[in-house]
């Protein structure tokens, strides 16, 4: 039987995270900085573009990028939770904006998880 890998600690290693960066894309098109804290949470933060920013006057960062950064965020904060390497997919994401983020302001996203529930979490 094989050991579990520490997927937390390993992803807290700067090397680790910035390999995951770069694997997406959308990391670096947002040029998201990735984290995972002492708390084992993830970490994001998201830099105001203003290619990415809404048309109105609020020029805040634009809701499918706020959800495309929450998705991430969540889906690395079960990745590590695992004991085991497992893919992972996003079966449902549901995003409420009560108000827009402040006007060319960056936003930060902490996920964490809770529980896994017959392979759902």
């Amino acid at each position: 039987m094989s050991n579990p890998i520490n997927l937390k600690e390993l992803f807290k290693n700067p090397e680790i995270m910035s390999l995951f960066r770069e694997r997406s894309p959308a990391h670096q098109d947002l040029d998201a900085v990735i984290k995972v804290n002492d708390e084992d949470d993830v970490v994001m933060e998201l830099p105001y573009s203003a290619q990415f920013a809404t048309e109105s006057e609020s020029f805040s960062l634009h809701p499918g990028v706020v959800m495309t950064a929450m998705d991430s965020a969540m889906g690395l904060a079960m990745m590590i939770s695992l004991e085991e390497f497992s893919s992972i997919a996003t079966l449902e994401l549901r995003y409420d904006q009560i108000r827009p983020s402040n006007a060319h302001s960056s936003i930060v996203i902490t996920a964490c998880f809770g529980t896994l529930h017959d392979g759902i979490a």
